[in-house]
């Protein structure tokens, strides 16, 4: 069988039962997308070792120091204040599209030197944290981006107003010297 287990359809499943129910009985994988495992990896879209039973069933300070297992503990959040250089921007109206870039280049190289020297664990949460500030310029970028659209309807959206406005007055005078006009004929 090879096609992943995600990809399977109801025809698929059907066929292949008897070769699912052997993979499956003594899972060695489990996939990190769809939970799903299996013996063989290459039937699972992104597979990841199950770690042994012994392992499991130690307390989490133990669990740390078996490699399986490190990343299935809970992953302390990194806050601002404890983030070295504060690499994350705040939002600026001001600044424009491309000079954020500018700005943003000399942070960046100097928190991937960082990176390079850190440990194991201040490593990760360093790499968190730079995925943290990745997240928060593409918010500001789209941001800037619809502020920018924003600004640009409600100024067209003045200039129709405008022109509504003025086509408006022309008509209230055209209105106004047919009024005058049927009352002269009737005077006449």
């Amino acid at each position: 069988m090879a096609k992943r287990f995600c990809k399977l359809n109801r025809r698929d499943i059907t066929e292949h039962l008897g070769e699912i129910h052997s993979l499956v009985t003594e899972p060695k994988f489990v996939c990190r997308s769809c939970a799903r495992s299996s013996a063989d990896e290459a039937n699972l879209c992104k597979p990841t070792a199950i770690p042994p039973l012994g392992c499991q069933n130690k307390p989490a300070e133990e669990k740390a120091a078996c490699g399986l297992l490190a990343e299935t503990l809970p992953k302390r959040e990194v806050t601002l204040a404890e983030m070295p250089d504060s690499s994350v921007q705040m939002f600026d109206p001001a600044v424009a599209l491309g000079d954020a870039d500018k700005q943003a280049s000399p942070k960046k190289a100097k928190l991937k030197k960082r990176i390079a020297n850190a440990s194991g664990d201040e490593k990760s949460e360093l790499k968190r944290a730079k995925k943290a500030a990745k997240k928060q310029e593409k918010y500001n970028k789209k941001l800037a981006k619809m502020i920018k659209k924003q600004q640009k309807l409600f100024k067209k959206s003045q200039k129709l107003e405008s022109e509504l406005e003025r086509i408006n007055l022309r008509l209230d005078d055209v209105a106004f010297t047919e009024n005058q006009a049927v009352v002269v004929n009737h005077i006449h």
